[in-house]
């Protein structure tokens, strides 16, 4: 792997453990060291090939986005004589909204990023243009769903060539001291590669109420270009979506992979951008003797529930003719159904079954999450 030292990776920067700069350096092998020395230098030395491995084996699923609105009749300031936007984007009429980075999911082309990378924070507005850099190609990308509740977003890209998809790990796995590597490659030259370790892995499976408690959080400090980026373990699988934080310069969060991938088939299949819910959170409860549901630990008030007369301490057993026994069930069977669909609900409460009938609706922007 010396070439991941001087040639491939020679504009790699590396966060963390470790920091690189643009050139190229080497351990000065002729000075003798102590046994003692020598053995931790290998271990270092071992470490480091694990982490060239994962590198390697990443970038070439990792892509740069770029988002941009259209901005009819825009003309550059000529009194600006330096270099402009527009000539080096290629997109004279459209101002870019928002860029960082994405990571190929499936042989088909669709990538996984961050939702927020696509809106415009000032008007809201999502992107009408997305570019997307993969290897040495610029391709147009298509929005094909996304959960802005949670800031996961699909896209879309035809390519000439194979696409290479990241392989999935198991973010339900990974434990506080654990590997964290998050790797991006925003758009133009560059690479950012950060390694830190997990500090802190989901505390609730679901997003509806508090969001921050269905992330991991890791010491990995990813810049900007990074955010949207996959979050690795040791082994080069990943575990998470680096996310951004309002405020920082710097992301420690991620998405889970699980929870992304649980959605990520549903807004394959619907093609949303919008949010449904039905105004509960849930929780995994275990098995209630002898039937298996999810607790409903609160209710938004007003919501779809509480106008069906859904209470905190119900147990939510079926979501229309589906069995809803895990958190994974509840989302995707919510999105499967999708808004405006009007379903059966069975619940149990004080040892009872009842029913409900619900219409499912766009999450309101009053129901923000904590």
């Amino acid at each position: 792997m010396s070439s991941f030292r001087c040639s491939s990776y020679a504009r790699l920067v590396l966060v963390g453990v470790f920091v690189f700069g643009s050139g190229c350096g080497a351990a000065d092998e002729t000075d003798p060291l102590p046994a003692t020395d020598a053995s931790g230098l290998q271990a270092a030395l071992d470490l480091q090939e694990v982490f060239a491995t994962v590198a390697e084996q990443t970038f070439p699923s990792v892509a740069g986005i770029s988002a941009y609105r259209s901005a009819p009749g825009k003309v550059a300031d000529k009194r600006d004589l330096g270099w402009r936007e527009a000539s080096r984007d290629g997109h004279p009429g459209f101002d870019r909204i928002g860029q960082g980075s994405a990571f190929v999911v499936s042989d088909e082309g669709f990538l996984l990023t961050a939702h927020s990378l696509l809106r415009d924070v000032k008007t809201g507005r999502m992107a009408d243009r997305i570019e997307v850099e993969l290897g040495d190609e610029r391709l147009e990308g298509r929005l094909v769903g996304a959960e802005p509740s949670i800031n996961l977003a699909v896209l879309k890209v035809e390519h000439r060539g194979a696409f290479q998809p990241v392989t999935i790990g198991d973010s339900n796995s990974a434990a506080v001291g654990h590997w964290a590597i998050a790797i991006g490659d925003p758009p133009g030259p560059g690479t950012v590669f950060a390694t830190g370790s997990i500090s802190a892995v989901p505390e609730r499976e679901c997003y509806q109420e508090q969001r921050s408690a269905t992330l991991l959080r890791s010491s990995a400090q990813v810049p900007a270009g990074a955010v949207g980026g996959p979050l690795l373990n040791i082994y080069g699988e990943v575990i998470g979506i680096s996310l951004p934080q309002q405020f920082r310069g710097w992301s420690d969060f991620a998405l889970p992979m699980e929870l992304a991938m649980t959605l990520y088939e549903p807004l394959l299949v619907r093609e949303s951008i919008r949010s449904p819910w039905i105004g509960v959170s849930v929780q995994t409860r275990g098995s209630v003797r002898p039937l298996e549901g999810l607790l409903i630990d609160d209710v938004f008030d007003p919501s779809p529930a509480s106008r069906a007369d859904i209470r905190v301490g119900d147990v939510l057993l079926y979501l229309g003719p589906d069995k809803v026994a895990t958190v994974g069930d509840f989302q995707r069977w919510l999105y499967l159904n999708g808004i405006g669909a009007t379903v059966e609900i069975k619940i149990w409460r004080e040892f009872e079954i009842s029913k409900r009938t619900i219409t499912i609706e766009e999450r309101p922007a009053s129901a923000k999450m904590r």
